[in-house]
């Protein structure tokens, strides 16, 4: 019995019945002034360098920072290359291992530099229909795996299952 295919559907009717579940959240407000003399140790931790042992020389470092660039505006940046550039071929050719057919914005999700419902504002906005289960196969076939993601971290924390 497939639970996923059910979920999507009554995903994708919560959003178009409620466009507001993929509107942006407030942006956080800044802490008391107090806080940081109420809590003098939180603000004053060390944070020590990594082992030598467990750090990259120079020339590697430089190569990861350019591959795969931190923070959010890489991953909006990032996002919206993928949505001007690839994602109308992505359910064609996001199996093909020798293309650079993915958005690559696992990283992004995983680390919270960008929410899932930024994606999928970005990937409706390229999209020749404003329903996320139509229009261009490739944006319609992402927001799915988008989906998925939620899905399944959903399904992880509700059942414990590993």
């Amino acid at each position: 019995m497939s639970v996923y295919s059910p979920w999507l559907r009554k995903w994708i009717a919560m959003i178009h019945g409620d466009d507001s579940h993929l509107s942006p959240s407030l942006a956080p407000q800044e802490n008391d002034p107090m806080i940081s003399e109420n809590f003098p140790s939180l603000f004053s931790e060390f944070v020590p360098n990594a082992p030598t042992s467990h750090s990259l020389p120079s020339e590697e470092r430089k190569k990861f920072a350019a591959l795969w660039p931190a923070g959010e505006h890489a991953a909006q940046r990032r996002l919206e290359k993928f949505c001007r550039e690839r994602i109308q071929g992505y359910a064609l050719h996001r199996s093909e291992p020798g293309l650079e057919a993915t958005s690559c914005m696992s990283v992004h999700l995983s680390q919270g530099t960008i929410s899932a419902r930024a994606c999928i504002r970005q990937a409706r906005a390229s999209n020749t229909s404003q329903r996320l289960d139509k229009g261009n196969d490739g944006n319609v076939s992402w927001i799915s795996e988008i989906a998925w993601r939620d899905f399944y971290r959903r399904t992880v924390r509700i059942y414990n299952i590993h």
